[in-house]
């Protein structure tokens, strides 16, 4: 033996009452939980008389998928002798832990139950690295479908490829489709009217195809009938579709009648068998005008009106009195209201012409030129500005305008700039009643 089923034969004399181990069929192993997590939250592991079986149950009760899982599916398997066990174990909680197995070789999985009740789930990596998981998990009661696939006299086997191709033609979004087994031919269509859609912009869209019995591997109608149709729900028959695809296997599917479960099943496309089966459960929809008056689907009869409830030591009450008639308007009082000069005058609120952020804003923008302005005239280079203006000013005219003479030439003061108000003038101009014409 190798040092890992060594250590693993080590483990027999721990508390465990199920131990196997998965190393060739790690991967589909992993695609098979991916599966259940799809069609419900919780997985139903069942063990007893050497085979191992996967369950789940979706919300509705409309979907039951099955794996069952014989001992050469695993590398090792230890089962305590005359022992059965049933548990129940969150599935989010124990998908990621198979999510990504790119790098494992070998996962141990070991159920201890008695004083503690946990799921040890442990990972060997090709690199040495190892992992270990404990998960919590409950003791229940094992649930299984009743059906009989003797009742189902249409029968067919396809390529799950097929019919994946022919469901990609539907809408997205789509909750059922319809399945009809034809002499003819094998139909598949939606029904506009009760679509089912998430997003309605493909409402009214009706979508309609047929495969001929040459196209599938096997094709069986039933000869006494001229055909049967039934409608379940599209996604959990394409995650079986998916999953039996991955598996390299072929999907049968056995009907019987509108209102009767569709069972569906794989076979393997080889003539050796395989080490599990898959076996699925979907409910299908039965019209409501189809039930007649002597049809009741619940077994429920129309309950008798109650009786009305009368006071103790008095008379029942009588029946309800029919709604009064509405008075016309003309026989309404008149409502009593003062006359219209009495009445108070509502003022209207005044119009703020400026806000105080604006206010604001301006005082901020003039309070900065005009700190501007006194920093540039107590410079240096302004005094000298204004001593040589002064200077320029007072100096005599030339005594004649031909002549050129010698020096600096003189130069006439500037004019300085005035505060022009208000600081921007807009455009268009405002017209002359407006309020800001007559601000100014």
């Amino acid at each position: 033996r190798t040092a890992s089923s060594t250590r693993f034969s080590t483990m027999a004399s721990d508390p465990f009452t199920l131990q196997f181990c998965v190393d060739d069929n790690l991967r589909i192993f992993a695609r098979m939980l991916a599966c259940l997590d799809r069609v419900g939250k919780d997985l139903y592991l069942e063990a007893s008389g050497g085979q191992v079986s996967l369950r789940t149950l979706n919300a509705a009760q409309s979907a039951f998928v099955k794996f069952h899982l014989r001992p050469d599916f695993f590398a090792e398997f230890v089962l305590e002798p005359n022992a059965s066990l049933s548990m129940k174990v969150y599935l989010k909680n124990l998908v990621p832990i198979f999510r990504s197995v790119a790098g494992v070789s070998k996962v141990w999985v070991q159920v201890a139950s008695g004083e503690e009740n946990y799921l040890r789930v442990q990972q060997e990596c090709s690199s040495g690295l190892r992992k270990k998981f404990d998960l919590a998990f409950e003791e229940v009661t094992m649930i299984n479908a009743v059906y009989s696939p003797d009742s189902c006299l249409n029968c067919l086997t396809a390529d799950p490829m097929t019919l994946l191709a022919c469901l990609n033609n539907f809408p997205p979004g789509l909750a059922e489709v319809t399945l009809s087994a034809g002499a003819d031919a094998l139909t598949l269509r939606n029904d506009p009217d009760n679509i089912g859609l998430d997003d309605q912009k493909d409402v009214g869209l009706r979508t309609e195809l047929s495969i001929s019995p040459e196209n599938l591997h096997a094709y069986m109608p039933n000869p006494a009938s001229s055909g049967v149709s039934v409608t379940f729900s599209l996604r959990e028959f394409k995650a079986l579709l998916s999953l039996v695809k991955e598996l390299e296997h072929r999907v049968t599917l056995r009907l019987e009648a509108a209102g009767q479960p569709i069972l569906l099943s794989s076979e393997p496309r080889s003539q050796t068998g395989a080490p599990f089966s898959v076996e699925s459960v979907l409910a299908t929809v039965v019209e409501a005008a189809s039930l007649g008056d002597e049809d009741d689907m619940f077994g429920d009869e129309p309950a008798d009106e109650p009786m009305p409830f009368a006071p103790h030591g008095g008379a029942p009450p009588q029946q309800q009195q029919q709604p009064q008639q509405a008075v016309p308007h003309s026989r309404l009082p008149q409502l009593l209201l003062p006359p219209l000069e009495q009445r108070p005058r509502l003022r209207r609120p005044a119009r703020r012409r400026c806000g105080a952020g604006r206010r604001r804003r301006r005082a901020l923008r003039w309070t900065r030129r005009s700190s501007a302005a006194k920093r540039r005239s107590s410079s240096p280079s302004a005094s000298r500005r204004r001593a040589s203006r002064a200077s320029t000013a007072c100096r005599p005219p030339p005594s004649s305008r031909g002549r050129r003479r010698s020096g600096p030439t003189p130069r006439r003061p500037r004019r300085r700039a005035r505060a022009r108000w208000p600081p921007a003038q807009r455009w268009p101009p405002p017209s002359p009643t407006s309020r800001a014409c007559q601000r100014r």
